[in-house]
């Protein structure tokens, strides 16, 4: 058999030796630089980032799902939006799945997040950190009544407002995805400056947290 030949089979032997696990199981990142793979719902990241699962304004929820790695912009989005909230008062913030260790898809949950550049922030806002067992199984803050299909008005308060704002304007954010209703609450603020609502896009089960995604920078990453 030639050279070619058997490097063929040697890579075409990775391939299948790599499919043969689920993304789930892999506990560390790949070293190196931070390099978004393919695409946000089909793809991976190398040298993904850990979260601190402590910050300035924030904690990571669900800890124990390991999904809390991003590419190196997430992580300093994150780190900065939660300084900035925690500066307005706003509330403590709560980051729930990033992506895993090197991205991929995961065995339940989402489509997206693969690559390190999504992330969803739960629109409950505590005063202070959850303990370690509130964290670990945290209850959701439901804004939107989903077999009713009504707007909670009485849960939904100007901090959610102002934080969504807060997340948008960012230049590194591409969209926010949240549900249809929340959407249309946010269209009836008297806004001053009203251009980041382009970026909030409704989609649906985003009725207790909202989803943000960050650009693919060109020349950070892999197409």
């Amino acid at each position: 058999m030639g050279k070619l030949a058997w490097l063929v089979l040697f890579v075409v032997s990775c391939n299948v030796h790599a499919l043969q696990r689920s993304w789930d199981e892999v506990s560390v990142p790949s070293e190196g630089e931070s390099s978004s793979i393919g695409s946000y719902a089909n793809g991976c990241l190398a040298g993904g980032q850990q979260l601190s699962l402590k910050g300035e304004g924030y904690q990571v929820i669900r800890s124990q799902r390991n999904r809390y790695y991003g590419h190196r912009d997430m992580i300093a989005y994150l780190t900065e939006l939660a300084g900035n909230v925690d500066k307005l008062g706003i509330g403590h913030l709560l980051v729930a799945d990033i992506s895993m260790p090197r991205g991929g898809r995961f065995t339940s949950g989402h489509a997206s997040h693969q690559t390190g550049l999504d992330a969803d922030i739960w629109l409950r806002l505590p005063n202070a950190p959850l303990n370690a067992e509130e964290a670990a199984d945290p209850k959701p803050y439901p804004v939107v009544d989903i077999e009713k299909y009504r707007f909670k008005q009485d849960k939904w308060t100007t901090n959610h407002e102002l934080l969504l704002q807060v997340a948008a304007v960012d230049e590194r954010v591409a969209r926010i995805f949240v549900h249809p209703l929340i959407k249309k609450q946010l269209c009836e603020v008297e806004w001053k400056d009203r251009d980041w609502l382009r970026k909030v896009r409704p989609w649906w089960g985003h009725y207790y947290h909202f989803h943000v995604r960050l650009h693919c920078l060109k020349g950070r990453e892999s197409a």
